[in-house]
Order: structure tokens, then C-alpha cells, then sequence
């Protein structure tokens, strides 16, 4: 419970202070070019299970439908408990 509270109250304090720096990061790229500040994309976590990461958009707007595809869900095993890491490396 106390890794939590400090967890929760060392990001506040982070987001409070370079929350100046994210606006003018924000800005800049709006000025440089069209389409939305914030890129989205799915990727493949811990257990091959995928999440969605949120970052600034460093290139352009249409890239991601660009290239070829990395990685294929097919067999995904994430909703049937699938091979840890551990099984996967030996």
C-alpha cells in the first residue's frame, strides 16, 4: 500500500513539472504537420498479450499503414494461459 501511495504521488509531481514541456512538444508537432499530436499503436506485451502504447507522433501521419505488418495474431495464446517466457527460451 505504500509503494502505491508513492507511486501514485512521484508520477503527480512528474506530470506537474514537465507538463510544460509536453504542451510545447504538443505544439510543435502540430505546427510541423497535419493529423493528430498523440500516435496510438498496438503492441505485443509480456505472454505475447497485446496492449495499447500512446506516445507523441514522430513521423508521418499515414506510416504505420506503410510498411509490412511484424507481428501476426494468429495462435495468440493470451486469453489460454499460453508458454511463459521461461518455456518459450529453452
Amino acid at each position: 500500500m505504500m509503494k502505491r501511495a508513492f507511486d501514485i504521488c512521484a508520477s503527480t509531481l512528474g506530470l506537474l513539472i514537465t507538463w510544460p514541456l509536453l504542451v510545447i512538444i504538443s505544439v510543435l508537432i502540430k505546427l510541423d504537420s497535419r493529423g493528430p499530436v498523440i500516435f496510438s499503436q498496438v503492441r505485443v506485451g509480456k505472454g505475447f498479450c497485446p496492449f495499447r502504447i500512446y506516445k507523441f507522433r514522430t513521423m508521418v501521419e499515414e506510416a504505420p499503414g506503410q510498411g509490412l505488418p511484424l507481428t501476426s495474431w494468429a495462435g495468440c495464446p493470451c486469453d489460454e494461459g499460453g508458454p511463459n517466457l521461461a518455456e518459450v527460451q529453452t
